[in-house]
């Protein structure tokens, strides 16, 4: 008995099955080989073999197959964009350590830490981000990053300025 495997167009991920390892192709599916029929099939995706910039919710599933049935396990990633940011004000200064990085709903995104330096765990989900300057005016994040994230990096690096737009004081 074999099963379908789909890791939404992850390519070259290895999962590890009971008749061995298998990659994911092109389009993220894999066969999973020799499952034990009326039996249980531990299968389990080898995060290490994932990119870096790729998050999985769940990465292990048992199979119960009846012999000759084709299971078919999707397992759901995120492709996220973690960012490193040194931020700045309108006057070069940084932010204060402790004030609140938030998206456009106002939901709390992240921290300021030392020396104005932000860790955004997925830009994708937060692309429009506000803080307060060191005189406690809202100022929005103006981040410019190359059009692709590199898959093998866990995080980049950039500068942001945070820029008090006309209106929003």
């Amino acid at each position: 008995t074999f099963g379908l495997l789909t890791l939404e167009n992850i390519a070259g991920v290895r999962i590890d099955t009971p008749g061995g390892s298998v990659w994911t192709d092109r389009q993220g599916r894999a066969v999973l080989p020799q499952l034990a029929p009326f039996g249980r099939s531990d299968v389990q995706v080898a995060t290490a073999s994932l990119p870096r910039n790729v998050d999985i919710q769940q990465g292990a599933a048992k199979i119960q197959a009846a012999r000759g049935a084709v299971p078919r396990v999707k397992f759901p990633v995120s492709v996220t964009r973690r960012l490193l940011l040194q931020v700045l004000d309108d006057n070069g200064r940084r932010l204060e350590r402790g004030a609140n990085v938030s998206d456009e709903h106002g939901r709390l995104v992240t921290l300021v830490q030392e020396n104005g330096v932000i860790f955004v765990p997925d830009f994708h989900a937060s692309p429009e981000l506000w803080s307060r300057t060191l005189n406690d005016q809202p100022c929005r994040l103006h981040v410019e990053l190359s059009s692709a994230a590199d898959p093998q990096a866990y995080y980049e690096k950039a500068t942001a300025q945070c820029r008090v737009d006309e209106g929003q004081s």
